[in-house]
């Protein structure tokens, strides 16, 4: 199964196959943030591991404006994460350097 999602917000692409799951990219941009995921992780836990990478550029003023619990504090500036997640979906592990 192929599937493909377009919108104002971000876009998205991937297949399932034989309990693979595989994003080609997907990007959401919100709260004047963007994030943007690729990669594929095996669905099931006997199978071998998958990677994932992340990379994301957020504005923390925005963030806070969505988690209610941070409403109370004064976030400025940005944060940028870049990395990988490696596993399957139902273990993940951080990936070795």
């Amino acid at each position: 199964m192929e599937w493909r999602v377009h919108q104002d917000r971000g876009s998205a692409c991937g297949q399932l196959r034989k309990w693979h799951a595989t994003i080609d990219k997907a990007t959401i941009l919100a709260a004047d943030s963007r994030v943007e995921v690729s990669g594929s992780l095996p669905i099931e836990a006997g199978a071998s591991e998958g990677t994932v990478q992340l990379k994301t550029q957020l504005n923390l003023q925005g963030i806070a404006r969505l988690v209610p619990s941070l409403a109370n504090i004064d976030l400025q500036g940005t944060a940028s994460i870049d990395g990988a997640l490696r596993g399957t979906l139902q273990r993940l592990t951080e990936p070795e350097d």
